[in-house]
């Protein structure tokens, strides 16, 4: 059965909020010399992932609007937190039919898979999926330059579901 995906409006405000994490989270990691994990894998016109922050920034902004939660734009690298307050975590692409992926490192959580439309101000909220139902054997990808378990948007749950589902945590 098909599932519901919300598109969420940000303003010319969120947007600049975005940019200025996005420039004091690259800032942050020059100044530690910080080494993010896939950074083999960054593109030669994006040493610094530039692009990831900022789209992790927006989709965490806008997923959080769903929920009604704070957002806190954190711009220190911290694998113990979840990327928002209600403990879900949030993973986006620029592929409008992309697929939603996790990594063996990542922890036990809900797992919201976002993309932003034609333009940044609108992100749509394809669907989520628990951790521990993306890591099936049908999901595992090694034809990738990092292995790692790729949900289709197909087998992903509405997310009215987890919004009922946050209410009682």
């Amino acid at each position: 059965m098909p599932i519901r995906k919300y598109v969420i409006e940000l303003d010319a405000n969120d947007i600049a909020d975005c940019v200025e994490a996005t420039n004091e989270r690259i800032k942050l990691i020059k100044q530690k010399n910080y080494q993010h994990r896939f950074t083999s894998l960054a593109k030669k016109h994006d040493p610094f992932n530039r692009d990831g922050h900022y789209l992790a920034f927006l989709t965490e902004l806008a997923t959080a609007r769903y929920f009604g939660v704070k957002y806190n734009f954190d711009i220190g690298p911290d694998a113990s937190r979840t990327d928002l307050v209600n403990g879900c975590q949030v993973r986006s692409t620029r592929r409008i039919n992309g697929c939603l992926i996790v990594q063996e490192f990542d922890k036990p959580a809900p797992f919201v898979f976002a993309v932003p439309l034609d333009t940044d101000n609108q992100i749509m909220l394809v669907g989520w999926r628990d951790l521990v139902d993306c890591r099936l054997e049908k999901y595992w990808r090694t034809d990738v330059p990092k292995p790692a378990w790729f949900v289709p948007q197909t087998d992903l749950h509405d997310m009215v579901s987890l919004k009922a589902k946050m209410m009682f945590v």
